[in-house]
């Protein structure tokens, strides 16, 4: 990985810019992939109410969520992914 090195006490530096980079890929992708069908659904008769609310409660939840799941990523010790053992040589 281009970027990520390991740092002291095993940790990942330089982790944060490519997690970040990464949720913002994920994020597009999926906008991309149900935007459509959700601008087709506005028009009448569209979809119920409480889908549309459903909706607007998990994209709030991944928002708010997503940074400390960034931020956790790449503070990670590395040790925790290289203890595997398949991992081990």
């Amino acid at each position: 990985m281009a970027g990520v090195s390991i740092g002291q006490g095993g940790r990942v530096r330089g982790g944060w810019s490519f997690f970040a980079t990464m949720s913002l890929v994920i994020a597009l992708i999926i906008a991309a992939g149900f935007g459509p069908s959700y601008a087709a659904s506005l028009a009448p008769p569209g979809l119920p109410v409480w889908v549309h609310l459903h909706g607007a409660v998990m994209v709030g939840l991944i928002v708010a969520v997503q940074p400390l799941h960034v931020i956790l990523a790449a503070s990670a010790p590395v040790a925790a992914v290289t203890s595997h053992p398949a991992m081990a040589q």
